[in-house]
């Protein structure tokens, strides 16, 4: 399943270069997104997917529509600026993959895991862990080790652990990373500014 979802991935930004937000959907809802249903795939997890990476094909590289409008109003480089955009939309690449392994960002399943799911995918991409890890700062710099650290248990909060090892491994690995939390906040000096 993972080949053929990076198969569409690849497909579905191709195809999505140049189109409209419609235009996009409707061209990959009737040739992309049925295979996915097919192998058993939720319909909403596979619509959402196929539209996603559609979408991003206005920033990705080489031709970067969006990036490009940017860098002509602003006055930047081209290159410049579709680095930029690919960079910080990083976490959009990521996110359909949680669509079809997480169902429950797409409120398919039950509260508990959806809930669940919410809230380990803010916590550990958005929030605190990849991001912390990425940007190399929390409250204070992070060195090296605490960076990689940090993007590792958080990108391993987001896989589909139960996939391989049952929710016991996912649900401990989670609780590895919400410790990490508490540890790195609650141990670590506070910076210069803030001491009373």
């Amino acid at each position: 399943m993972f080949g053929l979802l990076l198969l569409t991935a690849a497909i579905s930004i191709v195809l999505g270069l140049g189109l409209p937000t419609t235009g996009v959907y409707l061209l990959l809802a009737s040739l992309a997104a049925p295979s996915l249903v097919q192998l058993g795939i939720e319909p909403i997890a596979a619509h959402m997917f196929v539209l996603y990476y559609g979408i991003l094909s206005i920033i990705t590289p080489p031709i970067t529509l969006a990036s490009f409008a940017a860098a002509s109003l602003s006055g930047a480089s081209k290159s410049a600026t579709e680095l930029e955009a690919f960079c910080f939309g990083w976490i959009a690449y990521f996110l359909p993959f949680l669509f079809i392994y997480k169902p429950g960002l797409l409120l398919v399943g039950s509260w508990f895991h959806i809930g669940y799911v919410f809230a380990s995918s803010l916590i550990a991409l958005v929030l605190v862990l990849v991001t912390g890890g990425l940007v190399g700062h929390r409250l204070r710099p992070l060195n090296t080790l605490l960076r990689v650290v940090w993007a590792v248990v958080g990108l391993l909060v987001n896989m589909p652990l139960a996939e391989f090892g049952g929710h016991t491994l996912e649900y401990a690995v989670s609780a590895f990373g919400l410790v990490l939390l508490v540890l790195s906040f609650t141990l670590s000096p506070k910076p210069e500014g803030l001491k009373a």
